[in-house]
């Protein structure tokens, strides 16, 4: 009896836990994006949170947190409740902030449990359409020969866009010159104020459709489905020079099981449907599924992964 009355509190706890798993859900679910509207991580959140509510026979409502590269929205997740009713548009970016900055609140991979991925893209490396350079050799004989003088942008430091630069300039032996911008730096780039940018594919496909910018590689692992005459880096003699630019669901730890398997199975239906996936192709990007447990492997991954490159590249924001 003793023993009974020992564990009846934690008894209690979970059969009140697999209750509310039993009724949820039963009212809107928030989907937090921690970035601004427009960009391609709430482009893909939007397109996927309506049909989502229908699934789950709730409405999925958009809730823009943006804020110190996507800290204010994770942190604001990272202390909900964790009762089903709020998820996150969680990415690479979170992987890269994890070292990047010194002083963060949380632990992105012990703080959040990862659901399932949601996208995937690559980053392009574009220069004008103005510009002399017409290859990825181009490029590297070009910085060889004007050390120090060519420059690239990006949206900020830490972001993929410049990481991938370092990745290509140690992989290259060459020194480029970081110019980070608050935004896009694709309008510099068309202006001829930068040399190139190693560019979000989703941002940068209209131009190049336009004949604005010409690609000269991706960095994906094969070659994008939208671009198939443009090589990867691999293909042109840098392997290092390799990033995937995604995007997966998370929720706050302790958020129980039988919800995070039902999201998780939901987003994998509803991203293979064929509509999902011809609107994923037609923006340079696919769906590859991950059951929770796999996919938590590969954030803690990437956060390993990123956390070397950015103290490789002296990059911090405190």
């Amino acid at each position: 009896m003793q023993r009974l009355r020992h564990w009846l509190p934690a008894l209690l706890l979970l059969a009140a836990h697999l209750a509310g798993a039993a009724e949820w859900p039963d009212r809107p679910i928030k989907w937090v994006v921690p970035f601004p509207p427009g960009g391609a991580t709430d482009t893909m959140s939007r397109m996927a949170a309506e049909p989502l509510g229908r699934r789950l026979g709730v409405p999925v409502v958009i809730d823009n947190r943006p804020g110190a590269g996507s800290n204010i929205g994770t942190e604001a997740v990272v202390r909900a409740a964790p009762d089903g009713y709020t998820l996150m548009l969680g990415s690479i970016a979170n992987t890269i902030n994890q070292t990047l900055y010194t002083k963060l609140s949380y632990d992105f991979t012990k703080d959040l449990v990862a659901v399932s991925p949601l996208y995937e893209q690559t980053n392009v490396l574009v220069v004008s359409a103005d510009s002399p350079v017409g290859s990825l050799r181009d490029l590297v004989a070009n910085a060889k020969a004007n050390p120090g003088k060519l420059n690239f942008g990006s949206s900020g430091s830490g972001t993929t866009m410049h990481l991938a630069t370092e990745l290509f300039n140690k992989a290259a032996g060459v020194n480029t010159v970081h110019i980070p911008f608050k935004g896009s730096p694709t309008q510099e780039l068309l202006a001829g104020r930068l040399d190139f940018v190693f560019d979000n594919i989703l941002g940068a496909l209209p131009y190049i459709r336009a004949g604005k910018l010409k690609a000269l590689a991706v960095t994906s692992a094969e070659r994008s489905a939208v671009l198939p005459d443009v090589p990867t880096m691999r293909e042109l003699g840098y392997p290092t020079v390799q990033i995937a630019v995604w995007g997966g669901i998370f929720m706050p730890k302790g958020t129980p099981q039988p919800i995070v398997d039902r999201i998780s199975r939901e987003l994998s239906a509803l991203m293979q449907e064929p509509a999902m996936q011809e609107r994923l192709r037609g923006m340079g990007a696919e769906f590859k599924p991950q059951t929770p447990a796999e996919f938590g492997r590969f954030v803690s991954a990437e956060t390993a992964k990123w956390g070397a490159a950015v103290r490789s590249s002296g990059a911090r924001v405190d």
